[in-house]
């Protein structure tokens, strides 16, 4: 009985010393802090009996736990083991390892619970394993709705309620603006608060605002910088743009290489590499990102990167069909298509003169923007639905009409209403509403207006014409968009067309042109246009004439650039040192554009530098496939460097061209 006795006795010692054993197991390996020492002590003690002597039985093992407690104390309390955590949390949670992040900032936080630093870094770790409560609750901690707490943390629940905001949620940016203006106050450099700041100024229309933020954050973020870049590319100050691109695509190239999977890194660098103009590279980034996430968004970036291919580089109509069909084809692999999708395909479709096709998807994007209903009401009529067409921009300018009569200070319902009557074909009032404003206050948006509303009068009296006659009395539509804007595109390229091919217009049109310079209208984009039209007739000592005067009143355009080279280039005797001066500053300006690289081959190989001249003609080569002059440059190029397998297949490809695939460079 005494035995039995005494073998009980000697139970709550050996639960005890089991308990011991596997606590004290992995205290070689684990520093545990003080508090987790009481914890550990407390859980002992109810574990062993109350009498005296039983707890000195266990008193070896209580005096083993008490030492490694101790000297695990001592370790954590050191601030180098503490400075490491936060080391490895911090590079942890910059590299997404999430798992390894919350190991460590949990820890730092049970240790210093009052930390905003250690407990903000938490909060962001638990967010980004999709832990919301709990990193919310963290948030609102250090960042209440009614007053100012940790910067960074105001910063980042501002950047949660625009995620989660609607298009246009007034309510939901203020409260936004109101957390970044806390963490300006307490850290004014803040990068990711200036950036935010910039995106919600742009979204109320404070564009000056924006610049101010963006300025700011540049230095410190890459994203800031590209969205600087294409305020300003987008305000027409393309110098000024082009070193924030430059910057923003050297770090975001650097963070691409170093995390490939990082969609928003990788959709930015494209960005940044379109803006500067090396839209090949932007094009193999964006390629590179469906390849690793067939399912992510780089198959829209692609299409919108194609799309905008075809309608911005001036490659020919032949090459931009291409472009636009290639960008089609990308989005019919996809299973759901996003608003910005339906908008590529409906105008791809349109430039391919499929309008039919274009409605269905333009439509949809009207649904979510109704700004686009004019040119909706367009695709329409091309379609050759009145009705339709008639009803939506009816629709459309009640609409403007009523915002118009309620807000006379905000232009944008001004150039809305305007373009809405001009979709009805109400020309005549679309342009008096636009110039009563312009003569209060000049301003590019109103010139690039009226130029888009005078193109539309035109093309639409083309369609009605019945005589030539007609037509020609109406030539001052086309003479009216350039005086308001010298550059557009539209109507230049309607002006060169007549030139080139109507019998009975194409002398009107170069005595307009020639009127223009006589009166000083529109003097560098008049002799632009006759200068190309010299180089596509033949008449190269024209050419040379008027592009050289061109140049010289707008040296910073990279299209009269590259048509002068051509013009020196074929002028007799050719100039070739002017030519490459010329196509060499229209790379500066443009340094991507595969239309002025092959500008520059054939330059290199009239100055028979082979060599030199093959890797401009390869790089337009990628863009430009089946232009005959292009082939026939590689195959003299590729002959004279002795590859005369290579040059007798691009010689084969230059005899086999299809008819009308002319080279289309200088226009």
């Amino acid at each position: 009985m005494a035995k039995r006795n005494r073998k009980n006795r000697r139970g709550p010692t050996k639960r005890a010393a089991s308990w011991l054993k596997t606590r004290l197991e992995p205290l070689s390996r684990v520093r545990i802090s003080p508090a987790r020492f009481y914890g550990a002590y407390k859980r002992l003690r109810r574990l062993l009996p109350a009498q005296p002597l039983y707890l000195m039985q266990a008193f070896p093992m209580l005096a083993a736990l008490g030492a490694a407690m101790w000297v695990s104390a001592v370790a954590w309390n050191n601030p180098s083991l503490r400075n490491r955590y936060e080391q490895v949390g911090a590079l942890a949670l910059s590299e997404g390892n999430y798992e390894t992040a919350r190991v460590c900032y949990r820890r730092l936080v049970a240790d210093d619970v009052a930390s905003q630093r250690y407990r903000y870094g938490l909060a962001v770790t638990l967010q980004n394993l999709d832990q919301r409560a709990h990193a919310a609750a963290l948030l609102r901690s250090l960042a209440p709705d009614d007053d100012s707490g940790y910067a960074a943390a105001h910063a980042l629940v501002a950047q949660n309620i625009l995620r989660a905001a609607a298009p246009g949620d007034t309510d939901a940016m203020q409260r936004a603006e109101a957390h970044l203006l806390r963490c300006l106050r307490d850290e004014p450099d803040n990068a990711d608060a200036h950036l935010l700041m910039g995106r919600i100024c742009m979204a109320t229309e404070r564009p000056e605002r924006a610049e101010q933020h963006w300025r700011r954050a540049a230095s410190g973020s890459p994203v800031a910088a590209l969205e600087l870049a294409s305020l300003l590319n987008g305000r027409g100050q393309r110098d000024a743009a082009l070193p924030f691109a430059r910057s923003a695509a050297e770090a975001l190239g650097r963070r691409v290489a170093a995390h490939p999977n990082q969609r928003d890194a990788r959709l930015q660098y494209a960005d940044a590499l379109n803006l500067i103009g090396d839209r090949g590279r932007a094009e193999q980034v964006l390629h590179d990102g469906v390849v690793l996430q067939p399912a992510g968004p780089f198959k829209s970036a692609l299409a919108l990167l194609q799309y905008q291919r075809a309608t911005t580089e001036g490659l020919g109509q032949a090459i931009a069909a291409r472009w636009l069909r290639q960008a089609i084809e990308v989005l019919k692999t996809k299973k759901n298509l996003t608003t910005d999708d339906h908008f590529v395909l409906g105008n791809a479709y349109r430039a391919l003169g499929q309008p039919a096709e274009a409605v269905p998807h333009l439509a949809t994007v009207a649904e979510q923007r109704p700004e686009i209903r004019s040119e909706l009401a367009r695709v329409y009529r091309a379609a050759g639905d009145e009705e339709g067409a008639r009803r939506v921009a009816q629709a459309a300018a009640d609409d403007y009409e009523a915002r118009l009569a309620q807000d006379t200070t905000t232009l944008k319902w001004r150039l809305l209403a305007a373009d809405a009557s001009s979709a009805l074909g109400d020309h005549e009032h679309a342009v008096a509403m636009l110039e009563s404003e312009w003569k209060k206050s000049p301003a590019p948006l109103l010139a690039n207006a009226l130029a888009r509303t005078y193109t539309n009068w035109w093309d639409d009296v083309i369609k009605t014409a019945q005589t030539a006659e007609q037509r020609r009395g109406r030539l001052t539509l086309l003479r009216s968009a350039l005086t308001y804007s010298p550059w557009d595109a539209v109507a230049i390229e309607r002006l060169l067309e007549l030139r080139r091919t109507s019998k009975d217009l194409g002398p009107d049109v170069a005595a307009l042109l020639n009127e223009m310079l006589a009166r000083g209208e529109a003097t560098a984009a008049a002799h632009f246009m006759i200068g190309t039209d010299a180089i596509l007739r033949g008449s190269d000592e024209e050419a040379r004439l008027h592009l050289r005067a061109a140049r010289d009143l707008e040296p910073r355009s990279a299209l009269i650039a590259n048509n002068l080279a051509w013009a020196e280039m074929r002028a007799s005797p050719p100039d070739m040192t002017r030519a490459l001066k010329a196509i060499d500053d229209a790379l500066k300006m443009d340094p991507g554009n595969p239309r002025y690289r092959e500008t520059r081959g054939q330059v290199l190989v009239t100055m028979e530098r082979w060599e030199n001249a093959i890797p401009d003609l390869e790089a337009a080569l990628v863009a430009m496939r089946g232009q005959p002059q292009l082939h026939k440059a590689l195959a003299e190029a590729y002959r004279h460097v002795g590859q005369d397998a290579l040059a007798a297949q691009h010689q084969k490809l230059a005899e086999t061209a299809p008819p009308g695939s002319q080279n289309e460079n200088a226009n």
